[in-house]
């Protein structure tokens, strides 16, 4: 009788424990975004005056995915024209990987702020929405 018992109890926490690892594994297997997916969207913000020109309002920047880790900026302001951008990562920050365009994108900050600047000529700084 108790060694029935016993086999419950250790056939139950079998059960218990592969339930607990397929779930584990489940959860390794879900596919994280790529820096790209991060990024994508429409932002909305301002650009900085500088020698060239001045300031303007109501800036939108487009950015759509090429490739995991490398993404098309267009905007609706020609000034800004269109780059293709590289990324990293650095800790909570998405970045350029190594060109002359800085693009910064918190992702603690909500809503995201971008921080553009194509080719270090025109400061932009907007929101996703």
């Amino acid at each position: 009788m108790i060694n029935k018992k016993l086999l419950g109890v250790l056939m139950s926490l079998c059960l218990i424990g592969s339930t607990c690892l397929a779930s584990d594994n489940a959860k390794e297997n879900e596919k994280s975004p790529e820096l790209a997916d991060r990024v994508v969207g429409i932002y909305y913000g301002n650009v900085v005056s500088d020698s060239k020109g001045g300031s303007r309002s109501d800036v939108s920047v487009t950015i759509t995915k090429l490739d995991s880790k490398t993404v098309s900026v267009t905007s609706d302001y020609g000034r800004l024209g269109t780059v293709v951008i590289r990324l990293t990562r650095i800790d909570d920050k998405i970045l350029n990987a190594n060109s002359d365009t800085p693009l910064i994108l918190d992702l603690e900050q909500r809503p995201l702020r971008l921080d553009y600047s194509p080719h270090n000529e025109i400061s932009y700084v907007g929101y996703k929405q």
